[in-house]
């Protein structure tokens, strides 16, 4: 059985009540898509209510106080109300008013009767179910006033009738509120991931922040020297040519010239550096091998 949760109602389910839609409407319930669990439930549950309408079917036979029409509807209505749990997730609140008559007139139908009770329970809001439990008794009492009182210990069956009616009905109410608290702390732990995963994600934009303005700075800084060597090589080189100065050597251009290079080829490696380590970031992040070194061309 799937829990029946309240989510936030539409426009469709604030015009119409909730217990009256179908399930698929309703709340998020699997009817229609039933699970190999889902199945094994119900034929396990109809084979309960198949087993009751028999075990009280033959037992009916003793009960000569019963007229002859009851003897003929009540194995009816209790064989209807089996059928009729095949479709008890999608239409809950239906198929249990459509229940009422067969519990005022079938005393066959007490397996059904308690699984569409416990249903009821499970997958109806309290506003909508406990009336439908109230109906239930009011519409068992005709049955045990005029047959059981006169015939047997009428107390006693009474007490058995509004016992079970309860019992069932509460069984389905513990269900759902296990089931709403199993939802409730799966909602709690999605939104626990999802909040670790933003914070997660805001940490590394951070440090691709901090990393940016940190090669921001070491090229600046490096960029800064090539300038300066190139300049003071252009400059020397024009003042040569001018005859306002010595001129350079090759050996003197050759240093320079290796200056210039040995800078340029060190920016390139803190720049492939921290290139590496923010693609590194993104393939963690999109959970590909962080350890590729990228090319610079």
């Amino acid at each position: 059985m799937s829990p029946h949760s309240t989510p936030s109602p539409s426009a469709t389910r604030d015009r119409v009540p909730h217990a009256l839609l179908p399930a698929e409407l309703a709340g998020p319930d699997r009817a229609g898509r039933r699970t190999a669990r889902d199945w094994t439930v119900d034929v396990l549950l109809f084979g309960w209510a198949v087993m009751w309408w028999v075990i009280l079917f033959v037992a009916n036979q003793d009960y000569d106080y019963l007229p002859d029409w009851l003897r003929v509807v009540d194995p009816v209505l209790g064989g209807v109300l089996c059928v009729a749990l095949w479709w008890r997730r999608r239409f809950p609140l239906a198929v249990s008013l459509a229940a009422v008559p067969a519990v005022a007139l079938s005393n066959t139908v007490f397996g059904a009767g308690m699984v569409i009770l416990l249903n009821l329970a499970m997958r109806v809001r309290w506003r909508y179910a406990v009336p439908i439990l109230v109906l239930y008794l009011v519409a068992s009492a005709p049955y045990v006033v005029i047959y059981l009182f006169p015939h047997g210990d009428g107390w006693a069956s009474a007490f058995f009738v509004v016992a079970y009616n309860l019992v069932f009905f509460a069984w389905g109410a513990a269900i759902r509120a296990r089931r709403q608290l199993i939802a409730k702390l799966r909602e709690d732990a999605e939104r626990e991931r999802a909040e670790h995963a933003r914070r997660l994600a805001d940490t590394r934009r951070a440090e691709r922040a901090a990393i940016a303005r940190e090669m921001h700075d070491v090229l600046a800084h490096r960029i800064s020297l090539l300038s300066v060597h190139a300049g003071a090589l252009a400059y020397r080189t024009r003042q040569s040519a001018a005859g306002a100065g010595a001129a350079l050597s090759d050996t003197e251009v050759a240093e320079s010239a290796q200056v210039i290079r040995d800078n340029a080829h060190q920016a390139l490696e803190e720049l492939r550096e921290v290139l590496h380590v923010l693609r590194a970031e993104e393939r963690r992040a999109a959970g590909t091998d962080p350890d590729a070194t990228p090319a610079i061309a």
